[in-house]
């Protein structure tokens, strides 16, 4: 599925129906709709995606190591999590 933006008057609407206004993007999030603002097929716009989640991802794995090494969290806390009942319940 291809995502079709429409700009007018400093707002975009997707596809989806979100409206996001253009004055709230910041200059990567411009430059990424200026450079992409060109027809394309569905396997470059899946590259693209893959490459833009790898990059979070890969982000994502540097922040989570920095916070487990600040805390002090170790292996043993981690299986103890994985062994942990994870359900709650809600009482209303």
């Amino acid at each position: 599925m291809q995502v079709r933006v429409k700009q007018t008057n400093n707002v975009i609407v997707t596809a989806r129906d979100k409206v996001v206004n253009y004055n709230e993007l910041n200059e990567v999030q411009i430059g990424l709709l200026r450079m992409f603002s060109r027809p394309m097929t569905v396997e470059q716009t899946l590259n693209i995606k893959r490459v833009i989640v790898n990059h979070l991802s890969d982000e994502l794995d540097v922040e989570v190591e920095k916070v487990v090494n600040q805390k002090g969290i170790s292996e043993k806390d981690f299986e103890k999590l994985r062994k942990q009942h994870q359900r709650t319940f809600f009482v209303a």
